[in-house]
């Protein structure tokens, strides 16, 4: 089984009304609806860092198995949820030393 990207969310519906996806692109008000309706199981968090507990917490309690923490934010959501964090600063910082080491 593959994965694909079915549904993204943003705080601002004028956004979410002129930006270009592949996928469905909803309000963040939606987002535990559109969780249940698709069976999603996955996440990627991209939101500023001081808004990730809010939406890491409504992402678990909507059912999400896992989430890719793309923000600075520690995510404590306890047992039932996956969290995996990426910080773009690290990955460019390991980019870096390994262009330079070869």
């Amino acid at each position: 089984g593959g994965m694909k990207l079915v549904a993204g969310f943003d705080e601002s519906v004028n956004r979410v009304e002129i930006l270009n996806a592949s996928f469905p692109l909803y309000p963040a008000s939606r987002l535990e609806q559109v969780i249940a309706q698709q069976r999603i199981e996955y996440a990627v968090l991209t939101v500023p860092e001081q808004d990730a507990p809010v939406y890491g917490k409504r992402l678990a309690e909507a059912g999400i198995k896992g989430i890719v923490n793309y923000t600075s934010a520690v995510l404590n959501l306890g047992d039932n949820v996956a969290v995996e964090n990426i910080s773009l600063a690290e990955a460019l910082k390991n980019c870096l030393f390994k262009a330079n080491v070869s």
